[in-house]
């Protein structure tokens, strides 16, 4: 039942005492890690309780753990089991937790109950079956805990489809043709290469329209961190303070920062100091007119570049630019009459 090797690997923690006892019970729960591992998943074991916590406190990634009740023969008051839930449910609400009792189940309690997800009965039920309940609610918790961007990223890659969009994005092929280019390659894994991706692939949305998955993680983000909206931006925190900066200052405006702030932030205060000044350019704001629908405004900064003499002006005759939805308009060709240009 092998589906081959999955892009990310599917982590089961198996905690029983007798994993390598000869006994019904040991068998049983080799033959269930022998049908887990049958599916694709990755079983750790674990056979005493301060393994499974050496585990759980060093792996994160682990995403179902089978259980066993009872921990060693002397274990009357299942003291190591709800140790283990506790530290379990302490670190992780949601990963789920299959508990193995056999006769012993009777000392279940309802507060036990609200710590685990399923019960196994050792020997009432098959072990294919069992293996079929922890791979549907591992499927169940990959896709509960996963955000928007990340799931969509995720399912675009295992469609193993190439992308015929932007050359430059390639799934990190070219450098397989070079002894420098392999070792890149495997440094970073084909994983990191397959997911740089260009903005047309639209299975994942659009950075510039807050479309798709990309809007869908702008809004989970702006949720998880309380605020009224969340942006998606490349080049990572330095891009980040050049956008808050120039949004937030203007020329005049006085701007107290740390002498250990980030070189972005004094390179973006400084920017925006520089460009205060471009609403000053009526073609800048009849592009900004025009983007918004505004076809009047639009007019009224041509009018006033016009009559100001803009130098740059007279290059709206430029077909294929950003006046082409004016071009038709009695307004504009009377514009270029009266600077003497070709309609």
């Amino acid at each position: 039942m092998s589906q081959g090797e999955r892009m990310i690997d599917m982590k089961v923690l198996v905690v029983n005492d007798e994993l390598s006892a000869a006994s019904a019970v040991g068998r049983t729960v080799r033959a269930l890690a022998r049908s887990l591992g049958e599916r694709d998943m990755l079983v750790i074991e674990a056979t005493s309780v301060e393994d499974a916590k050496a585990v759980l406190l060093s792996d994160p990634s682990v995403q179902a753990i089978l259980l066993s009740w009872s921990l060693g023969k002397h274990d009357t008051t299942h003291q190591g089991a709800q140790e283990l839930l506790a530290l379990i449910r302490s670190r992780n609400t949601d990963v789920p937790v299959f508990l193995m009792a056999d006769k012993d189940g009777a000392a279940l309690n309802a507060e036990i109950m609200r710590q685990v997800d399923e019960l196994i009965w050792f020997l009432e039920d098959t072990t294919s079956f069992i293996a079929g309940r922890v791979l549907a609610a591992v499927l169940r918790y990959r896709e509960a805990i996963a955000p928007p961007f990340t799931k969509a990223l995720i399912a675009f890659a295992q469609k193993y489809e190439y992308s015929w969009h932007t050359p430059g994005h390639a799934g990190g092929t070219a450098f397989l043709k070079s002894p420098v280019g392999r070792a890149f390659h495997e440094y970073f894994g084909e994983n990191l290469l397959r997911s740089d991706l260009s903005i047309s692939v639209g299975e994942l949305g659009s950075l510039l329209d807050h479309s798709g998955p990309i809007g869908e993680s702008e809004k989970f983000c702006a949720r998880i961190f309380g605020a009224d909206r969340a942006y998606t931006v490349t080049n990572g925190s330095s891009m980040s303070n050049r956008v808050i900066m120039m949004s937030s200052v203007t020329r005049g405006d006085y701007a107290l920062c740390d002498r250990n702030a980030h070189k972005s932030t004094e390179q973006a205060l400084t920017t925006a100091s520089r460009l205060a000044g471009a609403t000053d350019d009526p073609l800048r704001v009849a592009r900004a007119r025009l983007a918004l629908g505004d076809a009047d405004g639009a007019f009224r900064q041509l009018e006033t570049a016009f009559q100001a003499r803009w130098s740059t002006l007279p290059w709206i005759r430029v077909h294929g630019g950003d006046w082409d939805d004016l071009r038709d308009e009695p307004r504009f060709q009377d514009l270029l009459r009266r600077m003497n240009l070709p309609l």
